[in-house]
């Protein structure tokens, strides 16, 4: 087998006599970081740590200050994502130095009292005071029903809007803010809790969501809604009327939000070390006109909050020129006129970076499957976030891939179907189509591969988890499985016709989604994902049969409709417990002729949980253990074929070298024990990708590319108000994220 180049740049199959020996990388050692250019070089200028809520007007802000500090100033930066709480206590710490955007009206007495304490510093206004209501509707609604125009109309015109158990759903606040308890109070202070029930989003997007839904099908929407804001701008909306506040009366007592009043606040310790940056912040004047304009450049054209900051410096320069010195404002100025060119202009579409000469290189992320964000491609709203395209430049990523759900409803269910419905549904045909065009369009390769989501059939009546699927013994080691519902096993009366019947209909739907992956020009396909027990070319290990009839005939059937790269990706833990697996998943992409040697790497770094940072050598040393127990046993298996890390990460948690998953979803919190101004948490993610890829570059590339876990289909916007609020695996926007666009900048060259 030879390797080739795709029309779209990437590896395709060819068929040759035989394998070809791959050339030996020339190994480069992982650049250091370099430090951000400061204006006092020596000593170097302490970082200034701004707060982001993760709302589009303090991204906004955040992204224009910044740059005036990074570039007028000579002040690196850092920033700090989370909700309003943890936020104000970081400040309070002295772990965050600014706020831009403080709610004071949501905040007012906490505030208040720090400042008068002298624990924080108010620095005057940070924009203009904007609106918010629980009784948002879009306009088309009012225009429909013209009586409907205030609170109390709401009643008279029940039957127009969506219902649950017969009252009407009004889309609420989350749990954690001040506003979800305030709309609960107003809907009873106006008496209507007997038509209205409140449905709590479980994300700023998730609210979004519900209102972009209901506007693109022209559906009528109620709910809590504020301006300017993601899910307000460029949208037509009505604020039902209520009454106003009279002077001490409070919404909860039945009248309308006041008008949101917000400051820039900062620790009291910058007035100290950064005298300039505090006189800077108090001539802040983010008027209605200046706003309103970077949030249309935000909407309509699909900028990132970078993009936006450059664009607005340039485009009201007469505005913000008079906020800082006359010196200050030129640095500013020579710094924007030397911007680079993918920030410069949002309307050109951003390109995967290439690879240079003849190196192969794979630099990827995963976008995970049909859930998160991801699964906006379906609904048709924003399905070619420009901004993540611009994210994939930034990080130097060439790869990007996609997996695929396929279903089973329960252990006695032998068919292997695709389903468009539930938690994990499967891709349709056009929603991939789409995804994939794009990612061309872009310059990108783009890698697909099946899984089974079986989250329905863990709690069916007969429950299956992907991975026990084909273990012959299951029934008798898991209690939930009675031997008569598993006909995987051997002794089972139904045994061949159902094995025959799940292989013959999975085989089908890897041709299907093989031919539209050849008709798409997908560069690299796998026939499944960490289902091990099902993967097995040999018997051994704790089984005494095998599937290679069964897995030979799929991989011809692909073969025979697919020219790219074919592969499987395995779970680290076949690798790790060996002898439990056996010979049919150690040489089961030689046994079966694959083009790429495909794992899930999620290795234990160390044995027990870790309760500081641990530093990029100490985890070298777990690397360089694990390197040599498994993956250089794993390449001496497989000479002439490439190791791909096919799922790859750890969460940013200071737990993640022992628990890869710890703090999953939990809200992101700012932490510096160890007093260097990175965030703990964010700080292990970058260490453990970091020594990886020294550890890598040590082994001449043995491990040939990575792709990273959790990168959903989002822009910069949805992703901020999302996943981008929480733990997780991804490095977009966090420390972890200059590691990844260092070393595979590296590697490109």
């Amino acid at each position: 087998m030879a390797i080739g180049r795709s029309k779209h740049g990437a590896r395709r199959r060819q068929n040759s006599a035989g394998p070809t020996p791959l050339p030996t990388p020339t190994r480069t050692p992982l650049p250091t970081p370099k430090p951000i250019p400061s204006a006092t070089p020596s000593p170097p200028l302490d970082p200034i740590v701004f707060a982001n809520s993760g709302t589009d007007s303090a991204q906004i802000q955040s992204a224009i200050a910044r740059f005036i500090v990074e570039t007028g100033y000579g002040y690196p930066t850092n920033s700090v994502l989370g909700e309003p709480l943890p936020l104000m206590q970081g400040l309070l710490s002295g772990d965050i130095q600014v706020d831009m955007q403080v709610m004071v009206t949501e905040q007012k007495s906490a505030w208040n009292d720090a400042i008068n304490r002298g624990e924080a510093v108010s620095l005057g206004k940070s924009r203009v005071d904007h609106w918010k209501s629980a009784f948002v509707v879009p306009t088309y609604v009012v225009e429909r029903n013209p009586g409907l125009k205030t609170v109390q109309d709401i009643r008279s015109f029940k039957d127009v809007f969506p219902q649950d158990g017969g009252k009407v759903i009004l889309w609420t606040c989350l749990s954690a803010w001040s506003c979800s308890k305030t709309n609960k109070a107003q809907i009873e202070a106006y008496g209507l809790n007997d038509i209205i029930v409140l449905k709590e989003p479980g994300s700023r997007l998730d609210l979004f969501k519900s209102h972009w839904n209901a506007e693109g099908r022209g559906e009528p929407w109620l709910g809590f809604l504020w301006s300017p804001s993601q899910g307000s701008v460029g949208q037509s909306v009505t604020l039902l009327e209520e009454p106003p506040c009279l002077d001490g009366a409070e919404p909860e007592s039945g009248c309308s939000h006041p008008a949101e009043l917000t400051r820039i606040v900062a620790h009291p310790g910058l007035e100290d070390s950064s005298s300039e940056i505090v006189e800077f912040l108090k001539k802040w004047d983010f008027g209605p006109a200046t706003e309103m304009a970077a949030h249309t450049r935000l909407a309509e054209l699909g900028a990132t909050f970078q993009d936006t900051a450059i664009w607005w410096l340039r485009d009201q320069e007469d505005v913000w020129t008079q906020w800082v010195a006359p010196e200050v404002a030129r640095k500013v100025l020579d710094a924007l006129s030397k911007e680079t060119p993918e920030l410069a202009e949002v309307d050109e579409p951003a390109i995967c970076p290439s690879n240079s000469g003849e190196d192969n290189s794979f630099r990827a992320v995963h976008a995970v499957g049909n859930w998160g964000m991801t699964e906006r491609i379906e609904w048709g709203v924003d399905p070619v976030p420009e901004d993540y395209f611009r994210f994939l430049q930034r990080i130097n990523a060439n790869w990007f891939g996609i997996s695929v759900a396929l279903n089973i409803e329960g252990s006695l269910d032998s068919t292997v179907e695709r389903i468009y419905e539930g938690f994990i549904s499967t891709f349709t045909d056009d929603a991939l189509t789409i995804m994939i065009d794009a990612l061309h369009q872009h310059g990108c390769n783009v890698y697909l591969t099946l899984a089974f989501e079986t989250n329905g059939a863990d709690d069916a009546e007969h429950p299956v988890k992907r991975w026990q699927l084909g273990d012959p013994n299951m029934a008798r080691e898991d209690a939930k499985i009675l031997p008569e519902n598993w006909p995987w096993g051997l002794d089972h009366p139904d045994h061949e016709r159902f094995v025959a019947e799940f292989w013959q209909t999975y085989t089908d739907q890897a041709v299907h989604f093989s031919e539209l992956a050849e008709a798409t020009g997908v560069e690299m396909f796998s026939l499944g994902t960490e289902t091990e027990r099902l993967f097995r070319t040999r018997s051994g290990g704790s089984w005494p049969n095998d599937f290679e009839a069964e897995l030979t005939a799929m991989v011809s059937s692909v073969r025979s409709v697919y020219s790219g790269l074919l592969t499987y990706y395995m779970h680290y833990n076949a690798l790790t417990a060996a002898d439990f697996y056996g010979p049919g998943s150690d040489h089961l992409w030689g046994d079966l002729g694959l083009d790429v040697v495909g794992v899930s790497a999620y290795f234990q770094l160390v044995d027990t949980r870790p309760t500081t940072v641990l530093s990029v050598e100490e985890l070298e040393v777990s690397w360089e253990r694990i390197f040599a127990d498994y993956l250089v046993p794993l390449k001496e298996r497989n000479l002439n074929l490439e190791v791909l890390f096919l799922e790859f990460g750890y969460i940013d948690a200071v737990a993640a070298p022992y628990q890869g998953g710890a703090l999953a979803w939990s809200p992101r919190v700012f932490t510096d024990d160890n007093g260097n101004r990175l965030d703990d948490n964010q700080e292990v993610q970058g260490n453990i990708l970091r020594a990886f890829f020294n550890v890598d570059e040590r082994h001449d590339r043995l491990v040939a590319g990575t792709f990273l876990w959790g990168h959903s289909w989002a822009s910069d916007r949805d992703w901020a108000a999302g996943t981008g609020q929480s733990h997780h695996m991804s490095v977009r926007d966090k420390f972890a994220e200059d590691v990844v666009r260092r070393y595979y900048r590296l590697v490109s060259e």
